[in-house]
């Protein structure tokens, strides 16, 4: 019997603080409903201290609007 893949889920969060502080709550509820799930959150860099602590974020990854297009392309 194979095992079955956990859910993912792919958060994209505003770069400034107060926007993740209001996207944590749906961060938080869906950890509750779905404990093997993997989360990525994408967002600026601002939010790093915020998110990188997060037991609920599975990966966190910075998109720096001011990157040059080289940085964005590789992104």
């Amino acid at each position: 019997m194979s095992e079955a893949k956990p859910m993912r889920f792919l958060i994209v969060s505003l770069s400034n603080i107060g926007d993740v502080v209001l996207t944590t709550p749906v961060m938080m509820q869906i950890a509750a409903a779905y404990p093997g799930a993997l989360m990525t959150v994408v967002s600026g860099p601002k939010a790093a201290p915020l998110l990188e602590s997060s037991r609920s974020v599975h990966r966190f990854v910075i998109y720096d609007k001011r990157a040059s297009l080289k940085e964005k392309l590789r992104f």
